[in-house]
C-alpha cells in the first residue's frame, strides 16, 4: 500500500495533463489520481481506529463493507490487510486479531 500511496503521489506531482489508465478512456489531468488517493488515505484512517479499538479483521470488514457484494469481500479483506501492513510498517499500527 506504501508504494501504491508513494505512486499516486508521484504522479500527482508531476501533473500530466492527460493519464492513460489500463483500461478506459484516457483522463484529463490528475483529479481522479487525487480522488483516489483521498480515499485511500480515509480508509487508513477508518483501519486505523478501527486497530485503535481492538476491531477484528473480520469485524472491520463487516462495518467498513457493509453492503458490497459478497464475491468483493475477499478483496476487501487485502485491502485491510494491505492498510494494516503499511501501518505497521511505519510503527503507527497496533496488533491485530484476525
Amino acid at each position: 500500500m506504501a508504494k501504491y500511496f508513494n505512486s499516486l503521489r508521484r504522479v500527482i506531482d508531476l501533473k500530466p495533463r492527460v493519464i492513460f489508465p489500463s483500461h478506459g478512456t484516457a483522463l484529463g489531468g490528475t483529479y481522479r489520481l487525487e480522488e483516489t488517493l483521498k480515499h485511500r488515505e480515509q480508509r487508513e484512517a477508518q483501519v486505523l481506529s478501527h486497530l485503535q479499538a481492538g476491531t477484528s479483521i473480520d469485524d472491520m470488514l463487516g462495518q467498513m463493507y457493509a453492503g458490497t457484494p459478497p464475491f468483493l469481500l475477499p478483496l476487501a479483506r487485502v485491502n485491510i490487510e494491505s492498510h494494516i501492513a503499511k501501518l505497521r510498517a511505519e510503527a503507527t499500527a497496533p496488533a491485530t486479531r484476525a
